[in-house]
């Protein structure tokens, strides 16, 4: 018995020990992680931006790149030119955006200023196709918009159309009494002024025509008036060459 109680003493003790021995280890483990941390932890404040950027860098960059965008836009939508007026185009063939330029350049010239901003602004709404084209998606997407335009843009009273395409607005398409008067053609001088001698004007077949505006909806908006009023004028300027 008494030998037992030994053996079981000797195994107390040994117990004892190897708990003291994982405490003394564990002490010792933890005392190397704060040494390490305290090591390599930024103390200037270079080396404080340096952590910084190693762990922060694309989300700096990205909030960077996203101000930059913000700031482009705004200074765009404040810096942009608002129309004053548009004309719509309507040809049964293909527009060139640099030629018919050239049309509402002119118009511009006879136009004043509607919405006060200090300059003159004439936007080109191009509504032309090829009826040649056989790609029949497109050419419902542009009658789709020239239907839009006619709706609801009250701005864009001028429409230049060819011998073609004006036959679209006919009564068939529920647009009798859509315009002031019979389109009128565009003179063989009027063409002329338009081109140069190293670069003519490539439409020959050009007509315009203004919108009713008396007895239409078009008296309910408040700004109509006034583009009634600079289209008829262009309308004469262009009559009158």
């Amino acid at each position: 018995m008494a030998k037992k109680n030994e053996i079981l003493e000797e195994q107390r003790k040994a117990r004892e020990q190897f708990l003291e021995l994982k405490k003394m280890q564990q002490e010792n483990a933890d005392a190397t992680k704060v040494a390490s941390k305290e090591a390599v932890a930024p103390r200037t404040f270079g080396e404080k931006l340096s952590n910084f950027w190693t762990y922060y860098k694309w989300h700096v960059v990205a909030v960077i790149v996203a101000a930059v965008i913000m700031a482009v836009s705004i200074n765009q939508c404040v810096n942009s030119v608002k129309p004053d007026m548009g004309v719509v185009v309507f040809l049964h063939q293909t527009a060139s955006s640099e030629q018919l330029e050239r049309l509402t350049d002119y118009m511009e010239e006879k136009c004043e200023d509607i919405n006060g901003d200090g300059e003159v602004y004439i936007n080109i709404i191009n509504c032309s196709y090829s009826p040649d084209d056989k790609n029949g998606q497109y050419e419902m997407t542009v009658l789709n918009k020239l239907q839009a335009t006619l709706a609801a843009d009250y701005d864009a009273l001028l429409y230049v159309t060819d011998s073609s395409s004006y036959g679209y607005f006919s009564q068939d398409n529920g647009s009798d009494g859509l315009f002031t008067e019979e389109p009128y053609k565009l003179s063989d001088n009027m063409i002329s002024k338009l081109g140069t001698d190293e670069i003519p004007f490539m439409y020959k077949d050009l007509h315009i025509s203004c919108r009713s505006y008396y007895d239409t909806v078009l008296e309910k908006d408040k700004n109509a008036k006034a583009v009634y009023e600079q289209s008829q004028k262009i309308l004469e300027a262009i009559k009158s060459e």
